[in-house]
């Protein structure tokens, strides 16, 4: 049985990115925003809950030279890179940055926005063109979250399995 990869999609133009190979670890990192009230001469401030905070995720991918495409890393890198850049139309910006699909197995099923990536090129080029060899892209994103996500959601791991086809990007 052939291992699973993840993969990302560019939810604009349908251009798919599958990993190379799969990364090692990913942070997820997701938030409480609460408000706080001095009250003069309490020990404490008081705090309520606010909204939720953003989810964030990151992970680093590695991608090797492939022999059949010298500029295979470079490509990928590339590609990795238009995703935090605007989606031009003929004579203005159309959209921002495109909404991606993340999708790592069932863990994860999830439209985001990649807010950086940042790229470190190892001691390997290839001595002819100096293409890169190896490269390792490390890679944030945050959760784009269409709907309110309860606490009951998040227990039946409802939460992240949102299709990307059910979400409005004007």
């Amino acid at each position: 049985m052939a291992e699973a990869k993840g993969y990302l999609i560019d939810l604009l133009t349908l251009e798919k990115l599958t990993f190379q190979v799969n990364p090692i670890d990913i942070q997820d990192n997701k938030s409480l925003n609460v408000g706080s009230t001095d009250i003069p001469g309490a020990s404490h401030p008081r705090v309520s809950p606010g909204s939720g905070g953003r989810r964030e995720i990151s992970f680093t991918l590695r991608f090797f030279m492939e022999d059949a495409d010298k500029t295979y890393v470079r490509k990928q890198i590339e590609f990795l890179r238009s995703l935090i850049h605007p989606h031009p139309s003929d004579d203005y910006v159309r959209h921002g940055a495109p909404p991606v699909q993340f999708t790592f197995g069932d863990l994860y099923k999830l439209p985001v926005y990649i807010t950086q990536v940042n790229v470190k090129y190892s001691q390997l080029f290839n001595p002819e063109s100096l293409e890169p060899e190896v490269a390792d892209a490390q890679i944030s994103m945050v959760e784009i979250s269409p709907q309110i996500i309860s606490a009951a959601d998040v227990r039946s791991s409802k939460a992240g399995q949102i299709s990307p086809v059910e979400i409005k990007f004007s």
